[in-house]
């Protein structure tokens, strides 16, 4: 990915609009787009805006390089901060029983041999807990 693409990508992984990423750095929105199309020069102090506002590393903002699970994870947090306390909680809640359920299903990989548990009921539920997880992220 270019130097644009990966501004624009973080951008939208934090999302922001240009307007708002605009504001926060003080670049104009005009200069911003042509920056994420690639057009023309940007400036060092231009790039440090960027990377302050994006809340990003310098790897993130100028490899080719998919970016970090770490901005990812952050932005993700961000997003879940700004919801209402009711949603909060329910996230919460799956998070919690998606931990328990992820250390019961390890106990009893290690133990199934002895015990000829299967697993597969536990993994399900698992997977049904992520599921319903990303389902909430994404509706806000």
């Amino acid at each position: 990915m270019s130097l644009g693409q990966n501004i624009k990508e973080l951008r939208k992984i934090r999302i922001m609009t240009q307007k708002e990423l605009s504001e926060a750095t003080g670049i104009k929105v005009a200069h911003l787009s042509r920056i994420e199309n690639d057009e023309g020069d940007i400036k060092l102090s231009t790039i440090y805006k960027l990377m302050d506002s994006l809340k990003c590393t310098p790897n993130d903002l100028l490899l080719n390089e998919k970016l970090t699970l770490d901005v990812q994870v952050s932005a993700g947090i961000e997003k879940v901060l700004k919801m209402p306390i009711e949603l909060k909680k329910e996230i919460v809640s799956i998070i919690g029983k998606y931990i328990y359920f992820s250390q019961i299903a390890e106990l009893l990989k290690v133990s199934e041999n002895f015990m000829g548990k299967n697993i597969f009921e536990i993994e399900n539920e698992i997977e049904n807990l992520n599921e319903k997880l990303i389902t909430k992220l994404k509706e806000n």
